[in-house]
């Protein structure tokens, strides 16, 4: 009697490789939109340390999303979870530069 639910796969895990997957590849299209927008914009501030923290934030805007998306695949504990924060990521690190037309 219990062998009915071996037979057939957990549509859970199916649901969550499928949200792996698009997260993924999301996650990596946010950063490729951030590097464009960071490539085009030709605005630098003068001065030695305004610049260079400039460039190293522009480096973390790249690296925003994949971090996002790899913690939210260390702690979520279920696939609501993992939903419910992926896409609070992909809200809040949307590239806003290309969104708005800025770059």
């Amino acid at each position: 009697m219990g062998d009915r639910g071996a037979v057939r796969p957990r549509e859970s895990s199916v649901l969550r490789l499928g949200l792996l997957a698009l997260g993924a590849l999301l996650s990596v299209t946010w950063a490729a939109g951030w590097t464009a927008a960071a490539l085009a914009n030709d605005h630098a501030p003068e001065g030695t340390l305004p610049a260079a923290l400039y460039a190293a934030g522009q480096i973390l805007s790249v690296l925003a999303a994949p971090a996002w998306f790899a913690l939210c695949l260390w702690f979520a504990r279920t696939t609501g979870q993992l939903i419910g924060w992926g896409i609070a990521g992909l809200v809040l690190l949307a590239p806003l530069p290309l969104v708005v037309g800025a770059a």
